[in-house]
Parts: C-alpha cells; structure tokens; sequence
C-alpha cells in the first residue's frame, strides 16, 4: 500500500485529508475535535506521526495509536507486502528502546518537573527514549512478567510545554513495576510517583499505573502485581471528579489497613505539582 492509498484509507476513518504544501492535513483534529482556521493538524508519513498546530490543542502521536482508536488497519501494514492484523501480535520488545542517558531529553524534562537525577536512578526499570522523538518510556508487565504495553511522551517542537503521551499495546491489568522495595508507592503517572519516591526515600518500592483507571483495575483484579503483606501508599491527584480518591478507596477496600492514601490539599493539583511549588514537607505529614 503506497501513500496515496493510506492517505485514503486514513480519511474514509477521519475525514478528508488534504493536500497542503508538501504534506497531508486533517479537516478536524481527532483529540480536540477541531476544526481549526487552516488545517493545522498535520500528518507525517515518513515519521508516522500526526500533530495538531492549533494553540488551542496541541495534540498529536503516533498514527498507528490514532488508528487503532479509530479501529482502522494498523499503519504498521503500510511498510508490509501482506497486511497483518494489529491484534495478531500484542508482544513488545522494550529492548528495541534505548536507556536514557543523563544527557537524554528524558532526564532533561524530568528536571524541569523537579525530579532530581539520583531519584531517577534509582529504578530497577530504566526509563528509555526511542527515534521517533518518544521519551520516558517504560513498561507494563502482566502477571507474566510479560511487556503488555508501554507509554511514552512525545515532545512537540515547542518544548516540553505540549507533550503528549500515547500509549501502545494493551495495559488492561498490566502495571509499570520500577522500583522494588517497600512500602510500596503506587502513583496514577510517572511525575506523581517519581515525586514521591523523591521525598520519601530510597528503600520504597515504585508501582505507575498511568492512569486513575490503571489504579482502579489495580483494586479490582490486580493483586497478583502486589507481594502479600507489604505496606501501600496510594499517591492519589486531587482531581475535580475526585477520581483519584475514589480509587484510593476501592484500594483499601481491597487491601484494607495496609493502604495509606494520600492526596495534595489544593484542588486540581498532583504530587508533581506539590514537588515543583516546594511545598512537599508541608503537604506530606
């Protein structure tokens, strides 16, 4: 399948693509839902990635994702003689990606969230960077110690402002384990929980579920991910549809006394957020 033919398959899914310059543009962004003066949301095949210009938005990834949201063919098959399924192979090679250096944009951003380079390597799971501009990458594990999924941000040209992060594979009951030790902290993103472990110490244990739902599957079914008996702290955000406390309940419903939740004490706020205000000792009793 040649550009032109994907170009068209990828429109009869999101709209008419146009021709503008020497590119491919959207009609309707597919994250904000456009649409924007101009057609900023561009796709790049060469790449495979799309991005949306538009200051209100700034949205983008990998097109493979945003077909697989869209349950089209994977762009994957583009590149092969025989189209193969995207659900044919769920396995990821998390070798395929490089560990981040200290000069690495990862450590780079993760400074400017205040997480110091002595809390970063501390994991037992280094962070990695890929070639198509993914940085932060790290995995999630199923109860077989298989590479289910893994997410990534990707920095868009202005900077760390508009990142964006994707997920690829299926993370359904699949945890980011980074750090052995305990008690164990479990964080809804990799900031939140990075922050903790931070201000906590080196002896904790690190468990990113990557999002709010993630925590909540932990609750459910995902106590195999969980060695018996250790001491859980729940770094909840402090969200407006109090999310994230209601997940830390579902823990301790779960894990009953051994599960300490804590959330930031202004609203909208996160525990990356604490961090960069300075005001961790104060908020972390």
């Amino acid at each position: 399948m040649n550009d032109l033919e994907f170009v068209h398959s990828l429109s009869a899914s999101l709209g008419q693509a146009v021709r503008m310059g020497d590119g491919w543009r959207l009609p309707q962004c597919p994250d904000c839902n456009g649409p924007h003066e101009g057609l900023p949301c561009a796709l790049n095949l060469e790449k495979e990635v799309y991005f949306c210009h538009s200051a209100e938005c700034g949205k983008g990834g990998h097109i493979s994702e945003l077909l697989e949201r869209e349950k089209v063919f994977s762009f994957k098959s583009t590149t092969k003689t025989k189209e193969t399924s995207h659900e044919a192979s769920t396995e990821i090679n998390i070798d395929e990606y490089q560990v981040a250096t200290r000069d690495s944009e990862t450590y780079a951003y993760l400074k400017s969230r205040g997480i110091n380079r002595g809390t970063i390597e501390l994991l037992d799971e280094p962070l990695r960077e890929g070639k198509n501009g993914e940085r932060c990458i790290y995995p999630f594990r199923n109860n077989e110690n298989n590479v289910a999924a893994i997410q990534r941000i990707f920095f868009t040209e202005t900077g760390f402002k508009n990142k964006v992060r994707r997920y690829s594979g299926k993370k359904g009951n699949a945890y980011a384990r980074l750090k052995n030790g305990s008690p164990l902290i479990i964080s809804e993103g990799l900031e939140n929980g990075l922050s903790v472990l931070q201000h906590l110490g080196k002896d904790h244990g690190l468990l990113v579920c990557g999002d709010v739902n993630g925590v909540q599957s932990l609750a459910e079914k995902g106590s195999w991910a969980i060695a018996k008996d250790t001491k859980i702290i729940f770094a909840a955000d402090n969200d407006k549809t109090n999310a994230g406390l209601n997940a830390g309940r579902k823990l301790i419903e779960k894990y009953k006394k051994r599960v300490l939740v804590y959330v930031p004490s202004t609203p909208s706020t996160d525990w990356n957020d604490v961090l960069v205000q300075k005001r961790m000792s104060k908020e972390w009793l």
